[in-house]
């Protein structure tokens, strides 16, 4: 706390350190500090999101009718996208109606992202039955899932989302948040199914950390995975290093997902790195024939013959 005082004497940093000032009072539920380190910040600028939104829910617990209609119509002007006053209102009433609204006011794609920020939000407030909520009734996918198995690891209902998580399919999962990361670890400690190894994996590859990724991927039994890209990202990985074993995970990518005609293109550019041409050009072929409308594998498989000599 005090760190947070004494960069609060910096202009630079003065809004910062007044939010995450306001943030500790909400925790320890000193919520007449909170909202009022949360104005303090707004002074330095009335834009700042997390303050308004602590300002809100604070002021809701402690019947601030000020503070919560300075926040609601500050968040209304400034962020009427954000699905937060939605969602409070669905908390308060607990309606189908209310409901309706609150998912109906996300429209972005990949909905499932708008509504993990809220909840990682509400779990960073402490504020855990939030957290829960918002994901209980949105859209979910393998990561939101080992969220929901990780909020409600001390209940009952934990290991059945866990069992949700490893039965679902990471497909178009794209992790990206440092949130994210104690989550997957948790769940790889709590069970040995690849799904949680697999996200972590992108978590590390996101943040160019490839030998983690590889790692963790390189820890599972080829047979036990049914799931094409794991093995192209794996492939991805080991490129360099150990090429034959690239090209192996890309075989395998590519007969698991046969009609994806991208790990066909992958492959043959893995045997063109190997100088294997002949083989490059038969992979090139071979999906050029089965897509011939596809311009990228039309490019691929003149390249391939250029390098056979077939002119």
């Amino acid at each position: 706390r005090d760190g947070y005082q004494v960069a609060s004497m910096d202009a630079a940093w003065r809004s910062s350190a007044f939010t995450a000032l306001s943030r500790m009072h909400f925790k320890v539920k000193d919520y007449a500090e909170a909202i009022s380190y949360a104005q303090k910040a707004l002074k330095m600028g009335a834009e700042n999101i997390d303050a308004l939104q602590i300002q809100y829910i604070a002021g809701k617990i402690l019947n601030n009718e000020s503070a919560i209609k300075s926040s609601q119509l500050a968040l209304e002007s400034i962020d009427p996208l954000n699905p937060f006053l939605n969602f409070e209102s669905l908390w308060l009433n607990k309606t189908a109606e209310a409901e309706k609204l609150f998912l109906s006011s996300v429209k972005q794609e990949l909905r499932t992202e708008a509504f993990l920020e809220l909840a990682i939000w509400y779990h960073s407030m402490q504020l855990q039955d939030r957290a829960i909520k918002v994901l209980e009734v949105a859209p979910q996918n393998t990561e939101t899932l080992y969220w929901l198995a990780f909020l409600n690891r001390e209940n009952n209902t934990g290991k059945n989302w866990l069992n949700k998580a490893e039965q679902s399919s990471p497909e178009y999962v794209f992790p990206f948040r440092e949130e994210s990361q104690p989550i997957f670890e948790w769940a790889s400690q709590s069970s040995k199914n690849w799904r949680s190894d697999y996200l972590q994996a992108l978590l590390y590859r996101y943040r160019n950390q490839g030998e983690k990724a590889l790692s963790l991927l390189s820890k599972n039994t080829s047979g036990s995975i049914d799931f094409a890209p794991y093995f192209a990202v794996r492939s991805e990985l080991e490129s360099k290093a150990n090429p034959s074993e690239s090209i192996e995970d890309l075989i395998l990518a590519s007969k698991l997902d046969p009609k994806e005609w991208r790990y066909g293109k992958l492959l043959s550019n893995q045997y063109r790195i190997q100088k294997d041409y002949k083989k490059a050009l038969e992979i090139a072929s071979k999906y050029y024939k089965s897509n011939p409308t596809n311009y990228i594998l039309g490019m691929n498989y003149s390249r391939m013959l250029l390098l056979n000599k077939n002119y």
